[in-house]
């Protein structure tokens, strides 16, 4: 096997290490890439989920301000409809 390594030159090594390290330094930047685009992928996601998580909030206290008051849901409409007056 030795036989075989000594008939490379070593300006020919030189140029194979440069290449290997040069395919070594792309596969790098584009794991890199795929991690950031996951990242910012995951933090929209994560917006979303807090925002989301809020409009329930808000929803919720609505929906027990409106029993509250004596009113009634209306589901489809998302509305108080307010207890008649006696």
């Amino acid at each position: 096997m030795s036989a075989l390594l000594s008939l490379i030159p070593a300006r020919a090594w030189a140029y194979i290490v440069g290449a290997v390290l040069a395919l070594m330094a792309a596969a790098g930047y584009v794991e890199h890439s795929k991690n950031t685009a996951v990242e910012q992928e995951r933090q929209r996601i994560e917006k979303a989920n807090t925002d989301a998580r809020n409009k329930a909030d808000a929803a919720s206290q609505t929906v027990d301000g409106c029993y509250a008051a004596g009113g009634r849901w209306d589901r489809p409409t998302g509305m108080c409809i307010p207890s008649p007056r006696p």
